[in-house]
């Protein structure tokens, strides 16, 4: 489309393989080479995971694993947000029908966001029932054109779809297995320690928390979990999977390698 509104541009449906900035020159996945005057970086970024190569842990960063998500919760009884950011919060507030144990690093939510004053009045609203009236977005909003949905094979796993957007929990069906709205149990000032397997767990005999219905009592879970977190206040929580909403690092690799380049990010 761009191609025929503007005769100077030239789209390229290629990965970047490697940046020969002394020569001036993009080598693609394809096997060509493009010479260029002047080089614009837009990259993106890809999540930075608590812990790679883990199946139960998932980062949500662009419209594949969104997707991927939504296929997880289908499923899902209990599940834990790690993180802080915008992501990780409106998950917790969309997010129905799963128990969610949201651990972050700060005294409050969102604080990047908000001041503590708001975070207090926001966590309580996270607790309650959310109102059935969606407000009118009056904001310019963008989706995707429909087509066929690829399926990502392993090789491409790795790859990184199209950025989310504001509005990219918009059609995506974020309910859990269970016949409730909200169930939120938020732990502060912690990260994670320790991420454990089922078998793993069952071996090492540990004890985990069950959901806390009052902060004042806590019992043990008898109940046994696919994956297992150890937080760095000692507590410890079974869950069916972790969503990692702990930022991104930037895609500079094909571009660093040979070159006098750095990342400032």
């Amino acid at each position: 489309m761009l191609e025929k509104r503007f005769p100077n541009i030239k789209v390229i449906e290629s990965g970047v393989k490697q940046l020969k900035s002394e020569e001036h020159c993009i080598v693609t996945e394809d096997g060509n080479q493009h010479v260029y005057k002047k080089l614009c970086l837009c990259a993106g970024a890809k999540p930075k995971l608590i812990c790679e190569g883990n199946p139960y842990v998932l980062g949500i960063r662009d419209t594949d694993s969104a997707q991927e998500f939504q296929k997880q919760l289908t499923k899902a009884k209990r599940i834990m947000i790690i993180g802080n950011g915008g992501i990780a919060l409106e998950l917790v507030y969309e997010i129905e029908g799963c128990e969610v144990i949201w651990a972050i690093k700060d005294k409050a939510i969102g604080n990047t966001f908000f001041d503590a004053g708001a975070a207090e009045f926001l966590t309580s609203k996270l607790i309650a029932e959310k109102p059935e009236a969606k407000i009118a977005q009056k904001r310019t909003r963008y989706t995707t054109e429909g087509r066929k949905k690829e399926a990502r094979s392993k090789s491409k796993a790795d790859n990184v779809g199209s950025a989310l957007g504001p509005d990219w929990h918009e059609g995506l069906n974020l309910k859990g297995t269970k016949e409730f709205s909200h169930k939120i149990h938020l732990e502060t000032m912690c990260e994670v320690k320790k991420i454990y397997l089922q078998d793993e767990f069952r071996i090492l005999k540990k004890k985990s928390f069950t959901f806390p219905r009052d902060p004042k009592s806590v019992t043990t879970d008898t109940e046994m979990w696919p994956v297992y977190v150890e937080l760095t206040n000692e507590k410890i929580y079974g869950c069916d999977f972790i969503v990692s909403a702990t930022g991104v690092t930037p895609n500079v690799e094909p571009f660093l390698h040979g070159n006098s380049v750095r990342s400032l990010v």
